[in-house]
C-alpha cells in the first residue's frame, strides 16, 4: 500500500517556472521511490515497529514539538507513524548506495527512514534529529506541472534553478545542537531511558551524535557573533535562539541583520554560499 501524498506540514506553497524544475535533493531522489514502494518490496529491510519503538518515537517527537513552540513555530505537524520508516541498523546508507547514514527526513513526503540500532538511547537520538528536520519550516515551489519541489527547509534555502541548497551546514548545526540539548535536557531525566543512562554513566560513555564538524563551526562563529556584540546579547544562548528560531518559523531577518551588522554588507549572503550544499 503506498503512502497518502500530501504535505500538510508546508508553510507556504508558491509557483515557480518550468526552468526551475532541475535539482532533487540526494535524501529526496534516493528515499522518494523508497516511499513509493508497495510494502512487499521493502521486506528485508524495513522492520516492523515494536511497542518499545512507537513509544521512543512518541518521547523524541513531544520534545521536538515541544523545542518547536518554544522557538515560536505556530504550526502543528503531525507526522503519522507509517510515515516513520524503521530500517535495519545500518539499512540507510545500504539503501541509498552510501550516500547517507543513519538517518533521512523527505521534506515533500512529511516522512523519515531512520536506522534503528541496538542502542535505545542512540535510536532516539536518531529519531529526534530526523522529525526535528521534518517538523521544522518548509515552504515548497510548484512547478507548471503541479509538482511540488522543496525551497526552504528550516535555516536553508534552496536556490531557484533548485542547484544549490544554501545554509545547509547551518541547517544542519542547528538540528545537531538540539540533538544534544534533547539527551541532555530529555535523555538524562527520563526514567523511559534510565537503566541505559545508568550504563553509559558507568562505564564513562556517552552517545555518538551528529554532525559533528558542523555543530563545532556554528559555536565558533557564533562565538563571533557574541564578542562584537556583547553590548547587545548577555550570554551566546541568546544569539543561538535567534538561529533556533529562524529554523523553527523561517524568518531569517533577524539572523541576518545581525551578520550584516557585525561582519558587513553582503556577509549574510556570503555565509549562505560558504555552508551551502
Amino acid at each position: 500500500m503506498k503512502e497518502k501524498f500530501e504535505i500538510p506540514h508546508a508553510e507556504r506553497v508558491v509557483g515557480v517556472p518550468a526552468k526551475h524544475q532541475d535539482k532533487q535533493e540526494i535524501a529526496e531522489k534516493y528515499f522518494a521511490s523508497f516511499f513509493e514502494l508497495e510494502r512487499e518490496k521493502k521486506e528485508g529491510i524495513e522492520l516492523e515497529k515494536t511497542e518499545r519503538d512507537v513509544e521512543l518515537i512518541s518521547f523524541s517527537d513531544q520534545a521536538v514539538e515541544k523545542y518547536l513552540k518554544q522557538y515560536n513555530s505556530n504550526k502543528d505537524i503531525r507526522i503519522p507513524l507509517e510515515n516513520i520508516h524503521l530500517l535495519r541498523d545500518g539499512g540507510t546508507e545500504e539503501f541509498s548506495e552510501g550516500r547517507v547514514r543513519g538517518g533521512s527526513a523527505s521534506a515533500l513526503y512529511g516522512s523519515i527512514v531512520v536506522d534503528r540500532p541496538q542502542s535505545d538511547i542512540q535510536f532516539t537520538l536518531m529519531a529526534f534529529h530526523e522529525l526535528f528536520h521534518a517538523k521544522s519550516y518548509k515552504a515548497f515551489q510548484i512547478t507548471t506541472e503541479g509538482e511540488p519541489k522543496v525551497y526552504r527547509s528550516g535555516f536553508s534555502v534552496v536556490s531557484r534553478d533548485g542547484k544549490t541548497t544554501y545554509f545547509d551546514e547551518i541547517d544542519e548545526a542547528i538540528t545537531g545542537y538540539m540533538e544534544r540539548r534533547f539527551y541532555r535536557e530529555f535523555i538524562l531525566n527520563s526514567k523511559l531511558l534510565k537503566k541505559e543512562v545508568k550504563t553509559l554513566e558507568k562505564n564513562g560513555e556517552k552517545p555518538m551524535f551528529g554532525r559533528i564538524a558542523e555543530v563545532k563551526s556554528a559555536e565558533q562563529f557564533i562565538n563571533q557573533l557574541f564578542e562584537l556584540n556583547k553590548d547587545k546579547f548577555k550570554t551566546k544562548d541568546e544569539i543561538f535562539d535567534l538561529f533556533l528560531e529562524a529554523e523553527a518559523t523561517g524568518k531569517l531577518l533577524k539572523v541576518g541583520r545581525l551578520v550584516e551588522s557585525s561582519l558587513g554588507k553582503g556577509s549574510f549572503r556570503e555565509l549562505g554560499e560558504k555552508s551551502a550544499d
